[in-house]
């Protein structure tokens, strides 16, 4: 598969604050075991505000299969995957293989941008630019994920993000990949993913809407995208780091007296079990990870049953 293609876990961009603010928000994909998941919020943020779908899938005669999630301008990105989907159904069976499906897409890439992107005046001023992650599958040769600056194309093997809340997902998700203690699951993923969204839309304006979630798997099998909305979650992850943030600043003081601390841990487990009991979030992720994985299921036993 792809064999010299290597990069690491996680991929940090030079970030340049203006650039996604003409029109963009957060998508990002995440790497386990048996797959990928693809998320984005809904909201694009412009002249005026529309939340839409940011997931695009796409299932070919050649037997190939595509997922895409963008980051920027929707006009542009949605005419850059309607591109490369036109490109990848123009391969025969014998052709759809990844090598050519990536060459395909990233031939599609530097043409947009050198055709629209880079002539138009916007882009001068970073107010304009197109970014994806997506996931291409190929009955000969499997699975490959990968992610987009400009005109470079890049497989990533851990996580990446792209957009206006890119700066703080990379601030979010790093340690959380890095505490993991087992192989990473697609419960992991998911959890991630959801609790990052909730913060990256309180705090970046371009952030908001629903969220949206696509899992890919490694024999070609993708589930519906599905639509969560986190805003039911939001008041666990603020009184868990409000919470945090008490006890952070009681414990940095140089004069604080061992009474203190004590007092100040008996309040943080008091909060944390308040918040566990209320459980709103947790059951709608656990719904939510059910779901998902049960689309998995169902598509499979299908599979199976056709091919009989």
């Amino acid at each position: 598969m792809l064999a010299g293609i290597a990069a690491p876990h996680f991929i940090q961009r030079t970030f340049v604050r203006p650039r996604w603010r003409e029109s963009m928000t957060i998508a990002a994909g995440f790497n386990f075991p048996d797959g990928i998941v693809l998320c984005a919020d809904t909201k694009h943020a412009g002249s005026y505000k529309v939340e839409a779908s940011k997931i695009l899938t796409q299932r070919y005669g050649n037997g190939a299969m595509s997922a895409f999630v963008y980051a920027g301008n929707m006009r542009y990105c949605r005419m850059a995957i309607e591109s490369f989907e036109s490109q990848i159904a123009s391969l025969t069976k014998r052709q759809a293989t990844l090598p050519m499906m990536r060459a395909l897409v990233e031939k599609e890439l530097v043409s947009i941008h050198k055709g629209h992107i880079y002539v138009h005046p916007r882009f001068r001023t970073q107010e304009l630019s197109i970014g994806f992650v997506g996931a291409i599958w190929s009955p000969r040769d499997g699975l490959y994920n990968f992610s987009t600056d400009d005109t470079s194309i890049i497989r990533f093997r851990g996580y990446d993000c792209i957009g206006s809340g890119e700066y703080l997902a990379h601030f979010l998700i790093r340690p959380r990949y890095k505490s993991l203690t087992r192989p990473v699951a697609l419960d992991d993923v998911l959890l991630i993913a959801i609790s990052t969204l909730m913060s990256i839309r309180e705090y970046d304006a371009d952030c908001g809407g629903k969220s949206e979630f696509v899992v890919v798997r490694r024999d070609g099998q993708f589930t519906p995208v599905k639509t969560l909305d986190i805003s039911h979650g939001e008041h666990v992850a603020m009184g868990f780091r409000e919470a945090t943030d008490k006890l952070l600043l009681t414990i940095s003081n140089p004069k604080v007296l061992d009474e203190q601390v004590m007092g100040e841990l008996g309040g943080f487990s008091k909060d944390i079990t308040r918040l566990v009991k209320e459980g709103r979030s947790s059951r709608l992720v656990l719904e939510m990870i059910e779901e998902l994985e049960g689309d998995v299921r169902a598509r499979r036993v299908i599979r199976t049953l056709r091919k009989r």
